[in-house]
C-alpha cells in the first residue's frame, strides 16, 4: 500500500474511534491528527472537511453489512433457518464494525446525509433480497411483516443485547461454537417468528 493511501486509513481507522467515543461534535480535527501523528493540515490533503470524513468512516461499513446480509439467504429453504441465519450474520457484522453501528445508533438522529445513507442502502438490501425472501415466508405459512420493521428492529434489537452486560457474555463469539450463544440465537429465532405468545402447541415453560 502506498504510503498516502495508508496514511489515509489510518486517519479513517482513529477517526471511527473518536468518532464512536465522544461522537460528532466532541471528536476534532486537531484530536485526530494528533492521535495518528500528523498536522491537522496532512488530514485536508485526504478529506475536504470533517463531514467527508465522517462519511468515510461508516460507508464502507455499512456497504459491507448490507452486502454481508445477503449471505441470509443461503441455505435457506425454510422460514426458521431464514430467519436464525438472519440473526447470525447480522450478530457477526455488529461484533466486527461495533465502532461504525455505536456510531450509526447515536448519530444517525442528528447527521441527516447519514441516515440518508442507511436508508438508501436498507432499500437495496429489501430490493436484492425481496424475491427470495418473500417466497420462504409465503413457505412457512405466514404473514411478512414489513421488511424495514423486520431489519432495523432486528439489527437494533441484537446491538441492544450484544452491548448489555448480562447477555454480552452470552452472544459473545469465542474460539468455537458457544452452547451459550447457540441457546441466545435459538430463543431469539423462536421470539422473532412466534412472538411473546409463544410457540403454539408446546404448553407453557417451566
Amino acid at each position: 500500500m502506498a504510503r498516502g493511501a495508508e496514511t489515509k486509513e489510518r486517519i479513517i481507522a482513529t477517526a471511527r474511534g473518536l468518532f464512536a467515543q465522544q461522537g460528532y461534535q466532541g471528536a476534532t480535527m486537531s484530536q485526530i491528527a494528533r492521535e495518528v501523528g500528523i498536522t491537522e493540515g496532512a488530514i485536508y490533503r485526504h478529506f475536504a472537511d470533517k463531514r467527508e470524513l465522517f462519511m468515510a468512516c461508516i460507508g464502507p461499513a455499512l456497504k459491507e453489512a448490507v452486502a454481508r446480509s445477503l449471505e441470509e439467504l443461503q441455505d435457506a429453504t425454510d422460514l426458521r433457518t431464514l430467519v436464525r441465519r438472519m440473526i447470525e450474520v447480522r450478530l457477526q457484522v455488529l461484533e466486527e464494525h461495533r465502532d461504525t453501528f455505536c456510531i450509526l445508533f447515536t448519530q444517525a438522529l442528528h447527521q441527516p446525509e447519514l441516515w440518508q445513507l442507511l436508508r438508501e442502502l436498507i432499500a437495496t438490501q429489501v430490493k436484492s433480497a425481496e424475491p427470495a425472501v418473500a417466497m420462504i415466508w409465503q413457505l412457512g405459512g405466514r404473514r411478512r411483516p414489513p421488511a424495514l420493521m423486520l431489519g432495523v428492529g432486528l439489527t437494533m434489537a441484537l446491538w441492544a443485547l450484544l452491548n448489555f452486560p448480562t447477555q454480552n457474555g452470552e452472544l459473545a463469539e469465542g474460539e468455537g461454537p458457544s452452547p451459550g450463544r447457540q441457546k441466545t440465537i435459538d430463543e431469539l429465532t423462536d421470539f422473532v417468528l412466534y412472538g411473546i405468545a409463544g410457540e403454539p402447541g408446546r404448553g407453557s415453560e417451566q
